[in-house]
């Protein structure tokens, strides 16, 4: 995943999460899992940077909105609560 396609992706998981669309469980695993497979998975050191630009601009986006500070801080926490990324 590219970077703008990456950046799509987070900006309509996030929107999908603060809007109530999906679970918390589903939108933390969403969250997580472009992440976790490049740096798992592909071993692709070069594209996590990117995947990580676009999943926190697509929460400082959010964020702009007061409303939406409790949904992010639990997908946050969610994602945190998954422990670090660890290759095998």
């Amino acid at each position: 995943m590219d970077f703008d396609d990456a950046e799509t992706a987070y900006r309509a998981l996030v929107d999908d999460h603060v809007t109530g669309r999906v679970p918390l469980a589903d939108g933390v695993a969403r969250f997580a899992a472009p992440l976790r497979a490049a740096w798992v998975e592909d071993r692709a050191d070069d594209r996590v940077e990117g995947l990580a630009w676009a999943a926190g601009g697509a929460v400082a986006a959010a964020a702009t909105d007061p409303e939406h500070h409790a949904r992010l801080a639990d997908l946050l926490a969610g994602v945190r609560a998954l422990g670090p990324l660890t290759r095998r």
